[in-house]
């Protein structure tokens, strides 16, 4: 897949793609696994480092912590809707894609469910990736082709 302006990447050919303004979505045949690119716009990327990526990921969720947690609003995404259908967040990073520096968020459900978001700025723009495996445990496999996808990932030069 080519977006003229803003990334490229390769997926299988048996996978399924699926547009929708800013949004891509790549699914394999049985819906079982999900690569998802969401682009967001008017992203001041100047001075950027991890804690305003941060920041930035939390009030694009809005969401605050659980009601019975008195810690207060979140500053993390952990609390977001992912842990509400049983994800929980194995750890934050910084991470660079495509020599572009940004934030990845792990999740996992069960051994062979996961679930990473990428948050990429560059230029003005924030590139919100998602991966993440529904499948069984028959299909673990999935999690590789996920990664083979993202180490496809390329902004134009």
């Amino acid at each position: 897949y080519q977006n003229a302006y803003h990334y490229s990447v390769k997926y299988p050919l048996n996978w399924s793609l699926k547009e929708s303004a800013q949004i891509v979505w790549i699914n394999d045949s049985s819906q079982s696994a999900l690569f998802k690119v969401n682009i967001s716009p008017n992203y001041d990327d100047k001075d950027n480092n991890v804690q305003k990526i941060r920041e930035y990921v939390t009030a694009l969720e809005r969401f605050t912590c659980d009601a019975n947690n008195d810690e207060g609003p979140c500053t993390e995404i952990g609390a977001a809707t992912k842990k509400a259908n049983g994800w929980q967040l194995e750890e934050s990073r910084e991470v660079t894609l495509d020599g572009m520096s940004g934030v990845q968020y792990k999740y996992k459900k069960t051994n062979n469910e996961f679930s990473e978001l990428y948050y990429i700025p560059k230029q003005g723009w924030m590139y919100e990736i998602e991966l993440t495996n529904l499948a069984n445990t028959e299909k673990s496999y999935l999690n590789s082709i996920l990664k083979q996808i993202i180490g496809t990932f390329q902004f134009p030069k």
